[in-house]
């Protein structure tokens, strides 16, 4: 039997993660994730090709709901 070579398959990963708030009311959020996965398995014939790309991106808005109110 013979084994396949032992080797990373992953090709490329980046993720970045912004957060801020504007005037102590308004804040956003960026959250984005970039993966790249790709190989070649040879066990038995014929040999499995295999390649994942992804790009996931969460955008956000939030606010503060007291000061858009007056409270008495």
């Amino acid at each position: 039997m013979r084994r396949a070579a032992r080797v990373s398959n992953l090709s490329a990963i980046f993720t970045v993660h912004l957060e801020g708030v504007w005037e102590n009311q308004w804040g956003f959020l960026v959250d984005s994730s970039y993966v790249n996965l790709g190989g070649v398995q040879e066990i038995p014939d014929p040999p499995i090709h295999v390649d994942f790309e992804d790009l996931m991106t969460d955008l956000a808005t939030a606010t503060r709901l007291d000061s858009l109110f007056i409270l008495q």
